[in-house]
C-alpha cells in the first residue's frame, strides 16, 4: 500500500468528521486498491474507525450495484432474476441482497421438485403458490420490487412472468414473455399463452399470429420496470431514487449524469 492510502486511512479514525469525510472521498477514488485494507480493518475495535470502515463498504456496494444494473439495462441475455434483485436493491438499499435471493432459490428449487414441465403445470405451480397480477392501472413501487414480490405474492404481469419463466427455465422448460393487447403472458412453442391476470389459465389452444403479440427479452422488461420505478420516484418527488435510477438509466445510453433531466433534478435552471 502507498504512503499516500496508508495516510489517508489514519485520518479516517481523525475527532474531526470533516477531515475524515474528506479522507473517505479520497480512498473512494482508489476502490480496487483498497479493498483488502477495507476487509481487516472491518472488524476494528476501534469504533470510530469501523463505523467509517462499513460506511466506505457500503458506497462501494452501492456503486457496483448501480454499475451491474447499468450494465444489464442494455443487455437482452441479462439474468432476469439477479437484474431485478439490483433493481429492488436501488430502492430498498438496505434490504439484504441474500434474503431476496432466498426467496428465489426456495422457490425455484421447489419448482424443479414439482417437474414443472408445461404451461398447464407452471400455471397451477403459480396458483399454488398464491401468485396474483395487480392492475395494471395500479402503479405502485412495490409492485415492480421483485423482492416485495416474493413476500407479498403480489405484483405486476410482467414481473409476475419473469419468474414464472425462470421458474420453468429451472424445469427445462423453455418459454418466451409476450405481450399481448397490453397484457403480458408466457408463450411456449405450441403457442399457448399463460396470462396473470386471467389466474393463471391458458387463454386458449389456438395459434395467435405473430404480428399479434410482442416477445420481450430481459433488457426491455428491466428497462421498463426501472422506467416505472422513475415514475414512482418522480410522483413522490423523492430526489434520491430520481437521481439513483436516473443516473443507472442514463449511464446504459452513454450518459455520465441526470443532467439532460429539467431542473429541480439537474443543477441548471
Amino acid at each position: 500500500m502507498s504512503n499516500k492510502l496508508k495516510h489517508l486511512f489514519k485520518l479516517l479514525d481523525d475527532e474531526n468528521q470533516q477531515t475524515a469525510s474528506l479522507a473517505m472521498a479520497q480512498l473512494l477514488n482508489y476502490e480496487d486498491k483498497i479493498s483488502p485494507a477495507l476487509r481487516k480493518l472491518q472488524e476494528s475495535g476501534n469504533d470510530r474507525l469501523r463505523k467509517r470502515i462499513h460506511q466506505i463498504q457500503s458506497i462501494i456496494t452501492l456503486r457496483r450495484r448501480r454499475k451491474s444494473l447499468s450494465q444489464n439495462l442494455k443487455n437482452k441475455h441479462a439474468n432476469l432474476i439477479k437484474a431485478l434483485i439490483e433493481l429492488h436493491l436501488q430502492w430498498y438499499d438496505n434490504d439484504a441482497e441474500e434474503i431476496i435471493f432466498q426467496y428465489w432459490t426456495e422457490l425455484r428449487d421447489n419448482a424443479i421438485k414439482n417437474n414443472i414441465s408445461s404451461l398447464e403445470k407452471l400455471g397451477l405451480f403459480m396458483q399454488k403458490s398464491g401468485f396474483n397480477a395487480v392492475n395494471k392501472d395500479d402503479v405502485e413501487a412495490d409492485y415492480y420490487c421483485i423482492g416485495i414480490v416474493f413476500e407479498d405474492l403480489m405484483g405486476s404481469d410482467f414481473i409476475l412472468c419473469s419468474i414464472a419463466r425462470e421458474i420453468a427455465a429451472a424445469s427445462g422448460l423453455e418459454l418466451k414473455i409476450i405481450q399481448l393487447i397490453g397484457d403480458f403472458g408466457l408463450m411456449n412453442q405450441q403457442g399457448q399463452i399463460l396470462l396473470p391476470k386471467n389466474g393463471w389459465r391458458i387463454i386458449s389452444d389456438m395459434k395467435i399470429k405473430k404480428e399479434h403479440y410482442k416477445e420481450w427479452n430481459a433488457s426491455m422488461i428491466l428497462n421498463f420496470a426501472s422506467s416505472l420505478l422513475f415514475m414512482c420516484a418522480v410522483s413522490m418527488n423523492s430526489f434520491r431514487y430520481i437521481n439513483t435510477l436516473g443516473t443507472c438509466m442514463a449511464k446504459s445510453n452513454g450518459k455520465e449524469n441526470i443532467s439532460f433531466l429539467p431542473y429541480p433534478y439537474n443543477t441548471k435552471k
